[in-house]
């Protein structure tokens, strides 16, 4: 078999998931060939997951029609997965185990906002988006209600101070 060099980062040395975990240097090229292929194919899955039957489903409010046409259907899923691909040969999605790299305040602030977001939606009936939509609208929230995200989040994280304990006399 022929084979190529491919630099990965130093910092992902290894993959991981659900408790098993593989070093990448013990993968056999046939191996990690076979996770690029899957890899893609499902990050291009993730990517327009469950969009176009939102879409078809979708209608307008006054009418009842249906809000999109086929052909504005395929065109909104063709053009997720060219941005998804732009993305990929770009090295812009993060990588990694899964799961978020956020830690911190920032960590506090995300779940935040995923909470908020998620009873605005169910209040409103609605469904929620998946994958990079469901991660812009989370953003988009952080963005315009930071102040509020931040002080709730700021709140969650308070450590009690000294000689105010919450546990004092309960262990």
């Amino acid at each position: 078999m022929d084979t190529i060099n491919v630099l990965i980062p130093a910092d992902f040395g290894k993959v991981e998931h659900n408790g098993f975990e593989l070093t990448v240097a013990d993968i056999a090229p046939a191996g990690i060939a076979y996770l690029l292929q899957y890899g893609f194919a499902k990050s291009l899955q993730d990517s327009v997951s469950g969009r176009a039957k939102a879409m078809a489903e979708a209608k307008v409010k006054a009418t009842g029609a249906p809000k999109y046409t086929q052909e504005e259907i395929d065109a909104d899923i063709e053009a997720k997965i060219v941005a998804r691909v732009g993305k990929i040969l770009k090295g812009e999605l993060d990588y990694g185990p899964a799961g978020s790299r956020l830690t911190g305040l920032a960590r506090v602030k995300w779940d935040v906002a995923e909470e908020w977001v998620k009873a605005a939606i169910k209040a409103k009936g609605a469904k929620a988006p998946k994958g990079d939509e469901w991660k812009a609208l989370v953003e988009s929230y952080i963005a315009k209600y930071d102040a509020k995200v931040t002080a709730e989040a700021e709140r969650r994280s308070a450590v009690p101070a000294d000689g105010d304990d919450e546990l004092d006399g309960l262990l």
